[in-house]
């Protein structure tokens, strides 16, 4: 059970633990997540979610610096993150951010949306 300090340390500083995620050096995975920031008791359902949002964060950045198609392994492999990112980019595609091209699938930035694209960080 998480206290309220721990709480409240948790809400306010989510930019600062996304930018934390960032910086390791071991694959960015929920277990080394939760490692990582084990002294705030932080399960690996909570580091589950700091790594879909940055990885949320990473492939918006990735895709507004680049206006190609890149396969989810090319992508996962670009941001750096050993987790399953189908969920991010299906949010990202049910957002019109993104479009899925088939056969292979492939993901690209939405060119009625592209400004959007840049705006959301």
């Amino acid at each position: 059970m998480i206290d309220r300090q721990q709480q409240r340390h948790l809400n306010l500083e989510l930019p600062q633990i996304i930018e934390q995620i960032e910086r390791m050096d071991v694959p960015k995975t929920k277990t080394s997540v939760a490692n990582k920031f084990k002294k705030l008791r932080v399960s690996e359902t909570q580091a589950q979610t700091w790594l879909n949002l940055f990885a949320e964060k990473k492939i918006r950045e990735l895709f507004k610096s680049a206006d190609v198609c890149k396969t989810e392994k090319e992508i996962s492999k670009e941001i750096q993150v050993s987790v399953p990112i189908r969920g991010c980019l299906q949010r990202l595609v049910k957002e019109n951010l993104l479009v899925k091209i088939s056969r292979p699938v492939r993901y690209r930035p939405s060119e009625s949306n592209r400004s959007l694209f840049e705006q959301r960080d």
